[in-house]
This record gives C-alpha cells, structure tokens and sequence, in this order.
C-alpha cells in the first residue's frame, strides 16, 4: 500500500544554496534570469516551471526529503506568493502534501501510478485548486494527463457524487445571474462512473509505453495528439516540460518521431519571439502567429535558418493519430474522476 507517514523529514542536510544549486542545474537554457526555477521568456508572475521537476520531487517524495520539497516551492512562488500569502503558506501548502495519503482517496494496482500523482500534485498547485473547482479548471488535464497510463478507481464514490452534485447545485444557484458555467455543468451519475470504473482502459500497448516516459512528455504526447506537432508544447510549459528532453523521450519509446521541418519548429515560439527579430520588415499588427511563421518561411530565409538551425519537433505515429478519440475521451473522464476523488470529502 502506498503511504506517506504524517512526519516531515526535519533533518536539514544540506543548505538552501546547495538545493537552489542543484535545481537549477537541472533548468539549462529554459532558466529565467532572476528566477533560475522558472521558465525564461515568461512573466515570473505567471509560475511556469523552467522544466519537469516531477522526477526530483518523486526523488525527494522517496526518501522523505519534506523539507526540500517545501523550499521548492517556496522558490517557485516567490515572485507571486498571491494575494495576501506570504512564503509560510507554500510551506505548510508543501508539507501537507508530502504527508497527503494518496491511497486513502483512490485504489490502483500499479504502485507508480501514486508517486506519479504524488508529484504532479506540486506543480499542479501553483495553478489550480485542490477543492470543488476541479470540476471547471482545466489545470485538471495536467493530473489526467499524468495518470493516463493507470487504471485506477476512486474510493466512496456514491458518497463522493453526492458531494460533488451538492455543490454543483449550490454553485448553480449562487452564480445563476452571473455565469452559465455550473448551469451547463451537468449532474453527475453515480452508476455511469463505476460503470466506467470497471472498464478496461483502452490502448494497452500504448498507455504501456507512456507509463516509461516523464510526467513532462506525457504532457507533450498529449498536447501534439490533440493541438497538432509544434503546438502541442504549449500545455505542458505552465507545468514545466525539457522540451528536447520530452520530444527524445517520446521517440525513443516508439510513440513517433523527430522531424526538422522549419515551419513546425516555428510553432513552438510564442508570437513576440517570432516578432523581435522582424523589427523592420513589413508585418502588419493583426497577423496572427501562424501568418507570422508563413511570412518568415517565405520571406525571411535568414531569420527562418536563425529560430530553426539544430531544432526538431516531436511527430506522433499516424497509427497512434488514429486513436485519437480513444484517448482523449480516457483523458476526460479520468479528469472527472481526479475532481471527484481530490476536490471533494465523502459525505
């Protein structure tokens, strides 16, 4: 059974600079200037992660290292601790989920599908909720996205549907005047879910091959199945992705292939990234990213060879495209599942 004893590891080892030290060695050229744990070329503000730190936390998770965990995200909160939250709160906020018991809320059989949890759970907490806002934050495909390759089930679930349709039903008449999003916010039925529960997943062999790979390039999997090559980059920075790290990774399992085609290597920046280098040349303000990229690759040769020389995109199988809908819909209702299990305590 996996379980986290309620005690923090209190031995402080090392030094808070050797800790920095190390996590920022592991950002490379994704590290911000002043906030080396963060991304570069984002806001610190915006909490995005400069790469997957899940397999250090999982790390530290294992050999009860609480109070680095805690430091960490101390770290990572510091330019944007939130509205009337010091640095003590992401303390306590990290304690209290290094001693949360994952194996009180779901079953699986698979021992790593915790500690995957487990970890991803750090991340996930500098953009959502751990309450009944799951069921509307899309920060929850992160956690599904993490768990896809596991089957699990959720504890007390008639208990926990209770819960969750109470609340959907006292958001409904709070926000009617306000907001339609709990009004379309459908019911949630018991039987449909353990029904669902007792399914076998879909695509064995390759929910096997994503159980192999980092929480990072499952995220990058995810996010090309369902945005396209190039794009699918975008969803798993908030969370932190090694994008060259996670593309290999992916390849390497078989699940597709690196491809060098500029025009797709051009998808993967954000549009100011694209624009600083065309200071000069006639772009017109309402062209949208994707124009922005036709007009490099067919206007400025120089520049297309400078943004793309020695880069590859991550290319997913065209058998592996072809079960798209399989995937995205186990997604989903593992999404529904994760918001029931974490957001709500059984009545």
């Amino acid at each position: 059974m996996y379980t986290q004893h309620p005690l923090a590891n209190t031995t402080n080892i090392r030094t808070e600079n050797e800790i920095t030290t190390e996590l920022s060695d592991l950002c490379k050229q994704y590290s911000h200037p002043q906030y080396p744990l963060l991304r570069a070329g984002y806001s610190p503000a915006s909490r995005y992660l400069a790469v997957d730190f899940t397999p250090w936390i999982i790390s530290k998770l294992t050999k009860r290292g609480f109070d680095e965990i805690a430091y960490f995200l101390t770290q990572l909160t510091s330019a944007n601790t939130g509205l009337g939250v010091s640095s003590d709160y992401w303390t306590r906020q990290a304690l209290d989920l290094c001693n949360f018991n994952l194996s009180e809320v779901i079953q699986s059989n698979d021992q790593q599908a915790f500690l995957d949890l487990h970890a991803a759970l750090f991340p996930y907490i500098l953009h959502g909720t751990l309450d009944g806002f799951m069921l509307l934050d899309s920060h929850v495909d992160f956690l599904a996205r993490t768990m896809s390759p596991y089957a699990f089930s959720i504890h007390h679930l008639e208990s926990k549907v209770n819960a969750t349709n109470k609340f959907i039903k006292q958001m409904r008449k709070e926000t009617k005047k306000t907001s339609t999003a709990w009004t379309d916010y459908p019911l949630l039925n018991a039987k449909d879910l353990r029904e669902f529960q007792n399914l076998t997943p879909p695509t064995p062999g390759l929910r096997a091959k994503l159980r192999e790979v980092s929480i990072g390039a499952r995220q990058l999997f995810f996010g090309t199945l369902l945005e396209g090559p190039g794009n699918g980059h975008w969803s798993a920075r908030p969370y932190g992705i090694d994008e060259e790290k996670a593309s290999l990774e992916l390849a390497k399992a078989e699940l597709g292939e690196l491809q060098n085609d500029p025009v797709l290597v051009l998808t993967t920046y954000r549009k100011e990234e694209l624009l600083e280098p065309l200071k000069g040349h006639p772009i017109k303000q309402g062209w949208n990213k994707k124009y922005i990229a036709k007009y490099i690759a067919e206007n400025a040769p120089d520049i297309l060879t400078r943004l793309t020389e020695g880069k590859q995109v991550f290319v997913l199988q065209t058998d592996i495209r072809d079960q798209r809908t399989l995937l995205a819909d186990w997604a989903s209702k593992i999404k529904v599942l994760l918001a029931i299990a974490l957001g709500f305590k059984e009545e």
